[in-house]
């Protein structure tokens, strides 16, 4: 084995970084995919009609064939892709020219659902799990035999249990577009007659989470302040504390939540909350992604009231994403050291920043790389308005949004590399931010608010 390592990374040496991708009339230069899923996710990117669709690689570069153009599959792949310098990409067809999908070769299901009494006549149905691109954590896709009375909860929960998560963390949409309602039967959706011989697709996810907002309120008085906070519906509470009501609420994007805390301020910063009693050094609050949205919105942004602000587009949180454009790209043994200048700039104090640093991690210790950047302030004031009375001298709201990136994707992601290297401050200007650090000023009435969120590519 070892003498085959060497002859590969020889094999590379001599053809060079490059490769290129082929799909009709279009030639497109990439780093060398180490992986199929890697060239699947490459050639998904750049060629934009094949989004969502079951590809093949071929090519005819192989000496031991010649003039033959032979299909490279996942087997070979670690063993071949070093000897060749393209691949033609073809959509994965069976013979009447549909699509199907690469892992109906494989002749055994994942999951399989045993008949309950009302299934027994049934025919039964393959109903294919498949993971949206970039979605690491998730195996690519998962087969599972059904029934068209079977329940999608069933089907959902021994997919959870599967991939070792609670069905309420997952996010489910028939072919990509329908989000899915456990309640109803495989039947709503799939009939046997339509599918007979093709396979259905649900498209799978994982639940995005704002982790741990926290609010700080300091005033230079001990005084009674109002807390409210509240979401657009793509976002729905799933923790508050101290704990308050959540209450609906109307808005332009449709019916979100809001919550208030009525709280005292007190000299050593600490805060006492009136409806519990409870003595805190921050609010917390934490939501899920609501899976009943997707899509962009398109309402209007929401700017202050005091101080008229440039058009923005409204933060996201069911698609929130990161580009080579916006953020920065580091090894994750040097984020910690960057995260905490970052918020150093950002105007944090220590214990703001230790307890931010140590939340994110255990997630951020999962990857070899991250890119992450920081949403804009009156972007991300629009997912989640608050309104504080008496209204604040200083209100700070950092929200961080990153994702994993795998090593042989590095390459995509080159401005972002170069970008780690910026001085942070300019991190400042971004969430939109004076150049002055008004935070530090306790005769002024401030709030800072600091939380994040990790991403699907």
């Amino acid at each position: 084995m070892p003498k085959a390592s060497t002859k590969n990374a020889t094999a590379a040496s001599k053809l060079g970084p490059f490769f290129t991708l082929r799909y009709g009339a279009r030639t497109i230069l990439v780093p060398r995919p180490k992986s199929y899923g890697s060239a699947t996710r490459l050639a998904q990117k750049h060629f934009r009609s094949l989004a969502g669709k079951d590809l093949l690689f071929q090519t005819a570069e192989f000496n031991t064939f010649p003039g033959q153009t032979v299909e490279v599959t996942d087997d070979i792949w670690a063993d071949a892709i070093d000897s060749i310098t393209s691949l033609e990409v073809k959509k994965l067809v069976d013979s009447s020219g549909e699509g199907v999908n690469a892992n109906r070769r494989s002749v055994s299901s994942d999951i399989v659902l045993l008949p309950t009494w009302r299934d027994r006549a049934e025919k039964k149905l393959t109903v294919g799990i498949r993971a949206y691109s970039g979605s690491t954590s998730l195996p690519e896709v998962c087969m599972v035999d059904c029934y068209p009375s079977t329940p999608w909860k069933r089907v959902f929960d021994a997919y959870g249990a599967r991939v070792g998560l609670c069905e309420n963390m997952l996010t489910f949409h028939f072919e990509g577009e329908t989000h899915m309602d456990s309640d109803e039967n495989v039947g709503d959706y799939v009939l046997p007659d339509e599918y007979l011989g093709t396979t259905a697709y649900v498209y799978v996810r994982r639940e995005l989470k704002g982790g741990k907002p926290v609010i700080y309120v300091w005033t230079p008085q001990p005084q009674q302040v109002l807390v409210n906070l509240s979401l657009i519906p793509q976002w729905e509470f799933s923790a508050l504390y101290p704990v308050a009501p959540i209450i609906p609420t109307k808005t332009i994007q449709g019916t979100g939540q809001s919550a208030t805390w009525d709280v005292a301020t007190r000299d050593d910063g600490t805060l006492l909350d009136k409806a519990t009693g409870l003595e805190v050094s921050y609010l917390f609050w934490e939501a899920h992604t609501t899976k009943a949205l997707r899509g962009r919105m398109d309402s209007p942004p929401v700017s202050r009231p005091s101080s008229p602000a440039p058009m923005v587009e409204a933060f996201d949180p069911v698609n929130a994403s990161l580009s080579d454009e916006d953020s920065v790209l580091l090894r994750v043994a040097d984020m910690t050291t960057y995260l905490d200048a970052c918020l150093r700039a950002l105007g944090h104090h220590v214990a703001a920043r230790s307890d931010f640093i140590t939340y994110w991690l255990p997630s951020l210790l999962k990857h070899e790389y991250v890119a992450l950047r920081f949403v804009p302030q009156e972007s991300y004031e629009q997912a989640a308005p608050m309104v504080v009375s008496p209204a604040p001298d200083v209100v700070v709201r950092v929200f961080m949004i990153f994702q994993g990136v795998s090593p042989d994707e590095v390459g995509f992601w080159s401005a972002a590399q170069a970008r780690a290297g910026d001085d942070v401050a300019h991190w400042r200007r971004v969430v939109g931010l004076t150049a002055e650090d008004q935070l530090q000023d306790k005769s002024l009435s401030r709030v800072l608010e600091w939380g994040g969120m990790e991403v699907q590519a």
